[in-house]
């Protein structure tokens, strides 16, 4: 074993390699080694990134599971759910819940002077965490409201602010939407208007999502849909870390009545998941590319290395070494190449990890995909996963060429010459 890696060191490190036949196959080796593991990395990164990214800024808007009253249609801006504050209190003890924000959403008109723009109220309690948002505001500062008076102080979204050009601490007024029955029991449409004044504009970039979000005082709708204290459009629970939405359904909806409607966020923006859904698919197909490169890279290397050093398989097996102790040789020279490319290809993609996740070289367009530049994020477990696979990829296939050397014999070698 120690003679076969003392030439396998001398037919990689001689004077003459760098002229051989076989020097330019074997950097070329290296190189796809490496670009595959880097590819990989960068890829996973990725695709882990921006899942997590937009899941959470999607969450953070709308929270982990909605609770709303049980309805053939999805209108919850006039159907009211009530709950006792004891019952709210009962679903904060369970240890898998962070957080429950009861919320009363009423769809409005807003009107700036000669613009009108269709926008959905969210009323908010005092107790409401604006810490979720707090990465999004950039104007002004997020309101206070007390669980006795009526704060006419809300937040709105950049987007909307720049579509009908609102600025902070400016007094705007929004129609809601309302149904009355006429003398003849019959239902039709009524508007109620109220004037605010913007306390802060957030910017999460969801695409249409927080197009026409406002958040304000949850007591305006109340009082706009004659609700009492108790009673609103949706209870919406934040599970703690590493918490599924599916998991807090499964445990607390024996403890809900039957009409109440649970869904996940997942559920509820079922489209947006699909499509996080579908990027791992491409994640699967560019991994699997890449080791069938860099395998085929490696073999190509070792396959010209092994005819070049054809004459010298041949004496050495007229001297008697058996075949094995030959294909060490080639097996350890092919483990210098792939630890020179796994070695550059982890060192250029965490590299590159760390300068994107710091500097945002790469941009993209907020309004196709939810964020203004491309998240990475590395994990450790994904990073041993494919250098580990990537090794034992490459070091099975690198037993296929060392198979030639068993069906090579001196006296055919000599015929070469």
């Amino acid at each position: 074993m120690k003679f076969s890696l003392f030439l396998a060191k001398r037919i990689t490190g001689s004077e003459h390699a760098d002229n051989s036949i076989s020097s330019p196959a074997v950097k070329i080796g290296m190189i796809a080694v490496s670009m595959g593991v880097a590819i990989m990395i960068l890829t996973v990164s990725v695709i882990r990134g921006f899942k997590n990214q937009i899941t959470t800024k999607l969450k953070n808007l709308t929270s982990d599971v909605i609770i709303m009253p049980y309805q053939s249609s999805y209108d919850i801006t006039s159907h009211p759910l009530s709950i006792s504050d004891d019952s709210l209190s009962n679903l904060k003890k369970f240890p898998f819940i962070s957080d429950i924000e009861p919320v009363c959403i009423k769809n409005g008109i807003l009107k700036i002077k000669e613009e009108n723009e269709g926008v959905v109220f969210k009323g908010v309690n005092h107790q409401f965490r604006w810490q979720t948002l707090e990465k999004y505001l950039i104007e002004g500062q997020f309101p206070t409201y007390s669980d006795t008076s009526v704060n006419k102080e809300i937040i709105i979204s950049k987007k909307l602010a720049d579509k009908i050009q609102i600025k902070l601490h400016q007094k705007i007024i929004i129609y809601f939407i309302t149904k009355i029955k006429d003398d003849q029991n019959n239902e039709k449409i009524d508007y109620k208007a109220r004037d605010f004044y913007v306390k802060g504009i957030i910017h999460p970039e969801m695409g249409e999502l927080d197009n026409q979000l406002i958040y304000g005082d949850l007591k305006i709708i109340q009082k706009i849909n004659n609700w009492n204290n108790n009673e609103y459009s949706q209870i919406e629970i934040y599970g703690q870390k590493g918490i599924s939405g599916s998991t807090i359904v499964e445990k607390i909806i024996d403890f809900l009545p039957y009409n109440y409607k649970i869904i996940t966020a997942e559920e509820l923006y079922s489209n947006i998941f699909n499509w996080l859904e579908m990027i791992d698919i491409n994640a699967v197909i560019i991994i699997v590319l890449m080791l069938i490169v860099a395998a085929v890279n490696m073999v190509s290397a070792l396959i010209i290395l092994i005819l070049e050093k054809v004459n010298v398989i041949g004496i050495l097996k007229a001297l008697g070494m058996n075949n094995n102790a030959i294909k060490n040789i080639f097996l350890f020279v092919s483990i210098k190449i792939l630890f020179w490319g796994l070695l550059w290809g982890n060192v250029v993609s965490l590299l590159l990890i760390f300068l994107q996740d710091h500097y945002h070289f790469f941009s993209l367009d907020p309004n196709a995909y939810y964020v203004n530049y491309i998240p990475v994020e590395w994990n450790v477990w994904d990073w041993i996963l494919l250098n580990a696979g990537t090794t034992f990829n490459c070091l099975l296939f690198m037993f296929l060429p060392t198979f030639i050397i068993s069906r090579m014999y001196p006296s055919q070698i000599l015929r070469w010459e």
